[in-house]
């Protein structure tokens, strides 16, 4: 049978792109899928100083997830979300998706409006934490499906443009095993409590919704 998997990828000037992945055992319930991968993008830019006219374009959070699943039958349905650990020890909602119709493949885009001196790779979290939970209607979640990253400092990218009129940024995060970045999220169990009540109590980063 045909095996349903595609792999996501996007290029442009200011993206970088970076394969988030990871195992992780589930909540409760059958084990996790085999290959299960993540992707995290970061990138955007902001003019040093604008012009009559110019508006900040708002930075882009790029996410990423799935698995192979050979079954055309047995694709689930169901959530998605993402957590940022900063290196303050703080946990924050980076994205939130109360449905998708395939958990197979995922990908959804988060516009921010950094602060205005938010420039530097150091302000993103340090370890990323995505989670998919499949759902049928009518039903808790019983299955949680994880994949975690690091922040890469040493790839990360502050250019200003030759002309100094405007500086991109963009962000690696790096596959990481599951011990090293599982416990910097132990103090709640974010993806269960999403899944099961459609709210965090992580706040979200950068909640503003303009510049």
């Amino acid at each position: 049978m045909r095996q349903r998997f595609r792999v996501f990828f996007l290029w442009s000037a200011l993206v970088i792109v970076v394969s988030v992945m990871g195992l992780g055992s589930t909540a409760v319930g059958a084990a996790q899928p085999e290959g299960v991968s993540g992707w995290m993008v970061a990138w955007g830019s902001k003019y040093i100083k604008l012009a009559k006219g110019q508006v900040h374009n708002p930075f882009k959070l790029q996410f990423f997830f799935g698995y192979p699943e050979e079954n055309i039958e047995n694709i689930p349905a169901g959530g998605f979300a993402a957590f940022g650990a900063f290196d303050s020890g703080d946990v924050r909602l980076l994205h939130y998706i109360e449905y998708h119709p395939s958990l197979v493949e995922v990908s959804s885009i988060r516009g921010v409006y950094p602060p205005e001196k938010w420039i530097q790779p150091s302000d993103a979290p340090r370890y990323v934490m995505i989670c998919v939970w499949p759902q049928e209607e009518g039903k808790d979640p019983e299955d949680i499906y994880y994949a975690y990253s690091e922040r890469d400092d040493a790839g990360a990218e502050v250019k200003e443009s030759e002309r100094k009129t405007y500086v991109t940024l963009g962000v690696n995060w790096r596959p990481i095993p599951i011990k090293r970045a599982k416990s910097k999220f132990s103090a709640q169990d974010y993806c269960g409590e999403i899944s099961k009540t459609k709210k965090s109590s992580a706040p979200l980063w950068l909640p503003a919704t303009k510049y």
